[in-house]
């Protein structure tokens, strides 16, 4: 099997990628703009190829793929419709591969609001409101909205075969963002000032959970397009912090932040992926103790 790989320089896309390299089967093609430096022991193995490419600059990447063929796509870093719609007009004139999308759980939008599980089908009763400048920056529902761009160019376009992912907050270790840092530092006072309570669930999805899960759609022939979310079991405040101090003892600190990285009692449904995938996610003490063992929080 031919695979393009497109994000695959960072937190979970880097741990995916070492992870499928390791298939002498495949051979695997990744796009990089060059900025960062994949690591060498990735680089190093017979069947993945660096592509060295902006994927905007689409002259250049139509004579970089000229004459490829894939089997799938991998697609961890399109932010724009634009950065889809490029690739496609370059590969699909050639195959007809599957293609994996990352998208967000922020392109559920202003259904956050709701105290509910969202399941896949709600997705499409979302709307963009003015309320919404109330709770997120500038920035996150401009990805939101392109996020969704991207989704909704996908579902209308019935020649291509999708997997699109609305994936929540992604925690794990060595994480780029922060997210994961400013989650297992906090305590339930620092909590209180972004309005959660004990009551509260919060939800994420850890990363090695979700490299398996991508790791198994890789293994497995789509017949159909389809969506999912992916997510781990949601968990009350109290239970988070009353299971995370037993391993982060003197470890927290200050949120530096405005806003805390996780909107409150946005729940997703994951019972789809759990079914299809007959997939079991890592129990909370154990999310929580691997995390606490990276350097990071020592």
């Amino acid at each position: 099997m031919n695979i393009l790989f497109l994000g695959g320089n960072r937190f979970f896309g880097k741990k995916l990628l070492k992870k499928i390299s390791n298939k002498k089967k495949d051979k695997i093609f990744i796009i990089n703009r060059g900025h960062r430096k994949i690591e060498r022991d990735v680089l190093k193995k017979l069947n993945v190829k660096l592509i060295k490419c902006d994927r905007k600059d689409e002259a250049k990447l139509g004579r970089k793929l000229k004459n490829l063929k894939f089997d799938l796509i991998f697609d961890n870093c399109a932010y724009h419709l634009n950065d889809i719609k490029i690739l496609i007009n370059i590969i699909y004139k050639n195959c007809n591969p599957t293609y994996i999308f990352s998208s967000t759980v922020m392109s559920y939008l202003n259904i956050y609001l709701k105290k509910k599980r969202l399941n896949e089908n709600d997705w499409y009763r979302a709307k963009s409101t003015k309320n919404m400048l109330k709770i997120y920056k500038s920035q996150e529902l401009k990805y939101a909205r392109n996020k969704r761009k991207i989704e909704n160019f996908f579902i209308k376009n019935r020649k291509i075969k999708y997997i699109i992912l609305r994936i929540h907050n992604v925690v794990g270790k060595f994480d780029f963002s922060k997210k994961t840092f400013k989650l297992f530092n906090t305590n339930f006072d620092q909590l209180k000032n972004y309005n959660f309570n004990e009551e509260d669930l919060l939800q994420f999805t850890y990363d090695e959970d979700l490299v398996k899960i991508l790791y198994k759609f890789f293994n497995k022939k789509q017949a159909h397009s389809d969506v999912y979310n992916i997510c781990n079991d949601p968990i009350k405040v109290k239970y988070f912090l009353k299971k995370k101090d037993k391993f982060f003892k003197n470890k927290i600190i200050n949120i530096d932040d405005k806003k805390f990285p996780f909107p409150k009692n946005v729940i997703m449904a994951n019972h789809k992926i759990k079914k299809k995938l007959n997939f079991k996610f890592t129990p909370i003490n154990k999310i929580i103790y691997r995390i606490s063992k990276s350097s990071e929080f020592k």
